[in-house]
């Protein structure tokens, strides 16, 4: 194999003088950061919404979940949702045992290749349509104690 030049995302592409889109080389960093209180007695399927993500966006990995004790929680899903309609019950985290103090990756379910793409192309769209998605968290079993979960999501848009 010979000697290459290849341009990534962020950088003006010399060879066809092309420009780099925004998002990847000039993007704003924006923040989600919530809680929620969980409470003894919150039963399976209670969701949590945490913020809304511009389907544009590119989350940062190095973003986390953090959560106290939730005794029983050992299947915590990260999802998304569009004006109330579920788009992805689990497509960001599937499964998140949060029965221990803890962090854990709120992109969980999403593979390394994929962490430079929109948040568009990791749900599979063939384009994007332009939405804000509510960031929403499901309990797939209830809780037994009075907990919290804080999310910190960082994502760039442009």
């Amino acid at each position: 194999m010979g000697e290459v030049t290849k341009y990534g995302a962020g950088y003006r592409n010399l060879a066809n003088l092309s420009d780099h889109q925004a998002v990847f080389a000039e993007g704003r960093p924006r923040n989600i950061v919530s809680t929620i209180a969980v409470a003894n007695g919150d039963s399976a399927n209670s969701k949590h919404y945490f913020g809304q993500i511009p389907s544009h966006a590119i989350i940062d990995p190095r973003s986390l979940l953090y959560h106290g004790s939730i005794t029983t929680l050992a299947d915590y899903d990260l999802g998304l949702e569009y004006r109330g309609d579920l788009v992805t019950l689990d497509g960001l985290a599937n499964g998140l045992n949060l029965t221990s103090a803890g962090t854990k990756s709120p992109i969980a379910a999403i593979t390394a290749d994929n962490y430079a793409k929109r948040l568009w192309e990791i749900i599979a769209l063939s384009r994007d349509p332009g939405r804000v998605y509510d960031l929403v968290g499901t309990m797939k079993a209830a809780s037994t104690a009075d907990s919290y979960i804080t999310m910190m999501l960082d994502f760039i848009k442009k």
